[in-house]
């Protein structure tokens, strides 16, 4: 009886250790982070009223060229000449274009879907980043990384 006592005692201190002492491992952590800093930067939109705003004028101008049909044209000259541009690369603008033929150009629907559409890159990001960080220095170091990075919101 003495002895099974000491075994009963520590089985249930054992089980209480482990029942309180949950930790959170890196792959929820990522999730966690990565749906924070989404919602920061919607609520970030929403609140500072940029919602629907435009931004990035050269690349909307380009979009804008894209679907009226003008090519893809240097934002910086009148409509009615056309020079090609290198000012901004090609996938972002395209990407840009086809929301825009799609909701209309610089509609509020349409810079709307983009500001989504960027907050969805920067938290594609995130996540790539909290990977390389915890490969190069450690699971900690990612960590504060994911924080300080998902606390921005980069709109």
């Amino acid at each position: 009886m003495i002895q099974s006592q000491p075994l009963v005692t520590t089985a249930i201190s054992s089980h209480v250790a482990a029942t309180t002492k949950r930790t959170i491992n890196d792959r929820q952590f990522l999730i966690m982070a990565t749906l924070a800093a989404a919602m920061i930067c919607i609520a970030a939109l929403f609140v500072t009223g940029e919602a629907g705003k435009g931004s990035g004028a050269e690349m909307s101008t380009i979009a804008e060229h894209l679907v009226s049909g003008r090519g893809y044209a240097s934002p910086y000259l009148p409509a009615e000449q056309t020079a090609p541009t290198t000012v901004s690369p090609p996938l972002y603008v395209w990407i840009m274009a086809g929301v825009y033929d799609l909701f209309g150009i610089k509609t509020f629907t349409s810079r709307l879907l983009m500001q989504l559409f960027n907050i969805t890159i920067h938290c594609c990001t995130l996540v790539v980043l909290f990977h390389f960080c915890r490969r190069s220095f450690s699971s900690q170091a990612a960590r504060v990384f994911a924080v300080l990075y998902g606390i921005h919101p980069h709109l």
